[in-house]
Protein backbone atom coordinates (compact mmCIF):
# COMPACT_ATOMS: atom_id res chain seq x y z
CA UNK A 1 0.00 0.00 0.00
CA UNK A 2 0.99 3.30 -1.07
CA UNK A 3 0.11 6.54 0.67
CA UNK A 4 0.60 10.00 -0.12
CA UNK A 5 0.99 13.03 1.84
CA UNK A 6 0.14 16.76 1.28
CA UNK A 7 1.65 19.34 2.82
CA UNK A 8 -0.23 21.32 5.22
CA UNK A 9 -0.30 24.98 4.55
CA UNK A 10 -2.30 27.78 4.69
CA UNK A 11 -2.34 30.63 1.55
CA UNK A 12 -3.76 33.58 3.12
CA UNK A 13 -5.47 36.38 0.77
CA UNK A 14 -3.31 39.51 1.10
CA UNK A 15 -4.87 42.11 3.28
CA UNK A 16 -6.69 44.79 1.47
CA UNK A 17 -8.39 47.39 3.95
CA UNK A 18 -11.84 48.42 3.22
CA UNK A 19 -12.85 51.96 3.59
CA UNK A 20 -14.88 52.16 7.35
CA UNK A 21 -18.45 51.78 6.64
CA UNK A 22 -20.51 54.81 6.78
CA UNK A 23 -23.37 54.52 9.52
CA UNK A 24 -26.89 56.13 9.50
CA UNK A 25 -29.36 56.77 12.23
CA UNK A 26 -32.82 55.50 11.49
CA UNK A 27 -33.84 59.45 11.00
CA UNK A 28 -31.20 61.89 9.29
CA UNK A 29 -31.28 64.95 8.09
CA UNK A 30 -31.08 65.47 4.12
CA UNK A 31 -31.36 68.46 1.67
CA UNK A 32 -32.03 68.57 -1.73
CA UNK A 33 -31.37 70.52 -4.81
CA UNK A 34 -34.43 72.97 -3.89
CA UNK A 35 -34.43 73.11 -0.39
CA UNK A 36 -31.74 75.36 1.94
CA UNK A 37 -32.72 74.19 4.86
CA UNK A 38 -32.96 70.36 5.76
CA UNK A 39 -35.84 68.03 6.47
CA UNK A 40 -36.02 64.88 8.22
CA UNK A 41 -35.91 61.89 6.36
CA UNK A 42 -36.94 58.03 7.87
CA UNK A 43 -34.39 55.44 6.21
CA UNK A 44 -35.94 52.40 5.79
CA UNK A 45 -34.49 49.61 4.68
CA UNK A 46 -37.49 47.33 4.65
CA UNK A 47 -38.74 49.92 1.72
CA UNK A 48 -37.95 49.16 -1.90
CA UNK A 49 -38.33 53.07 -3.28
CA UNK A 50 -38.10 56.43 -2.13
CA UNK A 51 -41.06 58.96 -0.98
CA UNK A 52 -41.40 62.56 -0.65
CA UNK A 53 -44.35 64.38 0.77
CA UNK A 54 -46.30 65.95 -2.03
CA UNK A 55 -49.79 67.31 -2.50
CA UNK A 56 -51.79 69.22 -5.17
CA UNK A 57 -50.31 66.88 -7.66
CA UNK A 58 -50.81 67.94 -10.89
CA UNK A 59 -49.50 66.77 -14.72
CA UNK A 60 -48.94 68.13 -17.59
CA UNK A 61 -47.47 68.04 -21.02
CA UNK A 62 -44.95 70.45 -22.30
CA UNK A 63 -43.00 69.87 -25.58
CA UNK A 64 -44.11 66.60 -25.85
CA UNK A 65 -42.93 65.37 -22.32
CA UNK A 66 -45.26 64.79 -19.16
CA UNK A 67 -44.35 66.81 -16.09
CA UNK A 68 -45.57 66.80 -12.45
CA UNK A 69 -45.92 69.88 -11.06
CA UNK A 70 -46.13 69.40 -6.94
CA UNK A 71 -46.65 71.43 -3.54
CA UNK A 72 -44.41 70.07 -0.92
CA UNK A 73 -42.67 70.58 2.10
CA UNK A 74 -42.52 74.60 3.43
CA UNK A 75 -45.56 75.12 0.54
CA UNK A 76 -42.93 74.86 -1.81
CA UNK A 77 -44.00 74.43 -5.35
CA UNK A 78 -41.68 72.11 -7.83
CA UNK A 79 -42.29 71.27 -11.29
CA UNK A 80 -40.35 67.80 -12.68
CA UNK A 81 -40.40 65.76 -15.45
CA UNK A 82 -42.19 62.59 -15.03
CA UNK A 83 -40.00 59.55 -14.79
CA UNK A 84 -42.73 56.84 -15.09
CA UNK A 85 -45.66 56.08 -12.50
CA UNK A 86 -45.16 53.45 -10.13
CA UNK A 87 -47.55 50.94 -8.33
CA UNK A 88 -46.93 51.12 -4.34
CA UNK A 89 -48.01 48.28 -2.46
CA UNK A 90 -50.21 49.36 0.54
CA UNK A 91 -50.25 47.32 4.18
CA UNK A 92 -54.30 47.51 3.86
CA UNK A 93 -55.66 48.36 0.98
CA UNK A 94 -54.67 47.71 -2.96
CA UNK A 95 -51.68 49.12 -4.92
CA UNK A 96 -51.34 52.94 -5.43
CA UNK A 97 -50.51 54.54 -8.44
CA UNK A 98 -47.77 57.32 -7.81
CA UNK A 99 -45.79 59.01 -10.24
CA UNK A 100 -42.25 58.75 -9.53
CA UNK A 101 -39.69 62.00 -10.44
CA UNK A 102 -35.97 62.70 -9.73
CA UNK A 103 -34.66 64.66 -7.30
CA UNK A 104 -30.63 65.94 -6.23
CA UNK A 105 -30.49 64.47 -2.54
CA UNK A 106 -27.53 65.34 -0.15
CA UNK A 107 -27.15 62.57 2.53
CA UNK A 108 -24.09 62.13 4.84
CA UNK A 109 -22.11 64.60 2.50
CA UNK A 110 -23.19 62.83 -0.43
CA UNK A 111 -24.77 64.50 -3.57
CA UNK A 112 -27.18 61.53 -5.40
CA UNK A 113 -29.91 61.56 -7.96
CA UNK A 114 -33.10 59.08 -6.68
CA UNK A 115 -36.24 58.68 -8.15
CA UNK A 116 -39.13 59.31 -5.90
CA UNK A 117 -42.57 58.40 -5.61
CA UNK A 118 -44.71 61.65 -4.66
CA UNK A 119 -47.54 61.22 -2.25
CA UNK A 120 -49.59 62.61 0.56
CA UNK A 121 -47.00 61.85 4.17
CA UNK A 122 -49.09 64.23 6.08
CA UNK A 123 -50.47 61.19 8.12
CA UNK A 124 -45.93 60.66 8.91
CA UNK A 125 -43.93 62.44 10.97
CA UNK A 126 -41.37 62.68 8.86
CA UNK A 127 -41.84 64.53 4.92
CA UNK A 128 -39.37 61.80 3.70
CA UNK A 129 -39.33 58.15 3.33
CA UNK A 130 -35.50 56.71 1.79
CA UNK A 131 -35.52 53.62 0.70
CA UNK A 132 -33.27 50.84 0.25
CA UNK A 133 -32.83 51.36 -3.58
CA UNK A 134 -31.54 54.82 -2.82
CA UNK A 135 -29.01 53.63 -0.56
CA UNK A 136 -25.02 52.47 -1.32
CA UNK A 137 -23.01 49.47 -0.63
CA UNK A 138 -21.49 49.67 2.55
CA UNK A 139 -23.48 51.55 4.15
CA UNK A 140 -24.83 50.52 7.59
CA UNK A 141 -28.14 51.62 9.29
CA UNK A 142 -27.84 51.60 13.14
CA UNK A 143 -31.71 51.51 14.09
CA UNK A 144 -31.20 52.98 17.94
CA UNK A 145 -29.40 55.93 16.50
CA UNK A 146 -30.71 59.42 14.93
CA UNK A 147 -28.89 62.32 13.31
CA UNK A 148 -25.16 60.62 12.67
CA UNK A 149 -24.74 62.23 9.45
CA UNK A 150 -24.76 66.19 7.94
CA UNK A 151 -26.49 67.33 4.54
CA UNK A 152 -23.24 69.22 3.86
CA UNK A 153 -23.04 69.09 -0.15
CA UNK A 154 -23.01 71.83 -2.67
CA UNK A 155 -25.40 72.13 -5.13
CA UNK A 156 -24.59 73.59 -8.46
CA UNK A 157 -27.41 76.45 -9.50
CA UNK A 158 -30.46 74.94 -11.03
CA UNK A 159 -33.68 76.09 -11.54
CA UNK A 160 -37.05 74.46 -9.98
CA UNK A 161 -38.26 73.32 -13.01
Amino acid sequence: MIGFSTPAFCVSEPHVSKPPAQTLGWLEKVRFDSFSQPIEAKIDSGADHSSLHATGITQFDLHGQTWIRFTTVKQTVLIRPLVRTALIKQKQSHSQPRPVVEIRLCLNGRLIKIPVNLVDRSAFKQPMLIGRSALWRGLLIDPNQTHLTRPDCLFQSQTNH
